[in-house]
């Protein structure tokens, strides 16, 4: 792994990580393959890597004032998918190139700049652009500066498949992301568009602003209308109940409980009020002007909800998923024949399009379903995304 602070804009930083996910048989004869979970300083491994061709990228948004920490278990769990995979088929060189990021003031960022127009919610998509341009490998620059613009349009189109996978406010952001990139590139024709390479949306725990019964209200819970300094005061009754409900009861890791709580509690409240108050969600109406502007460019879907959300209501999922893909009759089944072990999975549905799109709602997980049940949604990623990686 390697982590750096990176300034996307004059005076805005965000903490940056590239995790590189490998395949034994990406190795020689000499090394010793282990499964390789986020860590502070570079690999052997990664010093390996610009050998050798990148199968797919992934770039992970994180949900509101969150760390990017949330994701390092389904980074984990998707390595020994390699690995599996690579014993099962003998595959060979499968590396897929993990891009992760902290949002300007939250979990790694640094400095945390305390001034409330550093979080709107234009300045915070314009970040993710960023971030999404980049992982792309496309120059980056003044949005408005000929030359730079000039260059984009002379982008060829990356043979490397991306995959976007976001996490609660984060498929809102990232919709209104895609939507703002397409904006600036009206003109590029399908087969060289700049989202040419993007793949497939992983959209875990998400919701659009006017879900049927369950809206999603712009400008955060009214709790933040409150002062600074009772925020703080009640940031830690804030927390907990925050992590009561974003865990099902079904999840006993107090370890995980705990590192949810403590990450909760590191953030400064005047920024969580800054940010809260300037949210805007993205509607259904915005997801289809979207899907008749891209066309045959927009991606597969996989949405992943957890069944017990205490955060955002699972019924939010189906009509995120609905919404994406046009899919209204589509068709519950379950993968799982029933039978009286009472083991969890086998109430797992998924709900599946002709065209490879997919909704998995898992039974007994709640809002983070990625650090909940990791290995299983790294599962339905890991075979979402075959359907696209070239494995040699």
């Amino acid at each position: 792994e390697t982590s750096y602070q990176k300034e996307v804009r004059p005076g805005r930083m965000i903490f940056c990580r590239k995790v590189l996910l490998i395949s034994s048989s990406s190795f020689s004869s000499n090394d010793t393959p282990s499964p390789p979970p986020p860590s502070p300083s570079p690999s052997p491994q990664q010093e390996q890597q610009p050998k050798k061709e990148v199968n797919a990228k992934m770039l992970f948004v994180n949900g509101s004032c969150a760390s990017s920490t949330q994701y390092n278990s389904l980074m984990t769990s998707l390595s020994k998918l390699l690995l599996l995979l690579e014993k099962k088929n003998n595959s060979k060189n499968i590396i897929i190139e993990c891009h992760l990021f902290d949002f300007p003031g939250f979990g790694q960022s640094s400095p945390r700049i305390h001034e409330q127009s550093v979080y709107a919610h234009d300045e915070l998509i314009r970040d993710l652009k960023s971030m999404i341009l980049s992982t792309l490998d496309i120059m980056e620059g003044d949005d408005d500066d000929d030359e730079t613009k000039m260059k984009i349009e002379e982008f060829s189109t990356s043979k490397t498949p991306l995959f976007i996978v976001a996490h609660s406010y984060g498929p809102s952001q990232t919709l209104h992301a895609l939507s703002s990139i397409l904006d600036d590139h009206q003109d590029n024709n399908n087969n060289n568009h700049i989202l040419s390479p993007l793949k497939g949306l992983i959209f875990l725990s998400g919701s659009l602003q006017d879900a049927p019964n369950n809206p999603m209200r712009n400008g955060g819970h009214y709790i933040f209308y409150l002062p600074i300094f009772i925020l703080s005061y009640i940031q830690n009754i804030l927390s907990t109940a925050f992590v009561q409900q974003a865990f099902s009861k079904h999840t006993t890791s107090e370890k995980l409980k705990q590192e949810a709580l403590s990450m909760s509690n590191s953030n400064d409240m005047d920024i969580c009020k800054y940010f809260y108050r300037q949210t805007k969600w993205c509607t259904t109406n915005e997801v289809r002007q979207m899907k008749e502007r891209m066309m045959v460019l927009f991606p597969l879907v996989l949405v992943i909800h957890g069944e017990e959300d205490g955060i955002i209501p699972m019924e939010n999922g189906h009509h995120l998923y609905d919404c994406l893909t046009s899919a209204a009759e589509a068709v519950f089944q379950n993968k799982l024949s029933s039978s009286s072990t009472g083991d969890e999975n086998e109430r797992n549905k998924e709900r599946n399009c002709q065209d490879g799109n997919s909704l998995v709602v898992l039974a007994q997980s709640s809002h983070q379903v990625m650090e909940e049940r990791p290995d299983d949604v790294a599962k339905y990623i890991f075979d979402f995304m075959m359907q696209h990686i070239n494995c040699g």
